[in-house]
């Protein structure tokens, strides 16, 4: 299982103060193979 979360989204050109009930989350999967990987971390 491969577990991914977005923490942070921007926002821009909306006319009034976003509330959370504004946006609605989706979850999106596929029955595809994995592949390969990716590592979105710098190393130090």
């Amino acid at each position: 299982m491969i577990l991914s979360r977005i923490r942070y989204v921007e926002i821009t050109g909306c006319p009034h103060e976003p509330r959370l009930t504004d946006f609605k989350g989706k979850l999106v999967n596929d029955d595809l193979p994995t592949v390969g990987t990716y590592n979105h971390r710098i190393p130090r």
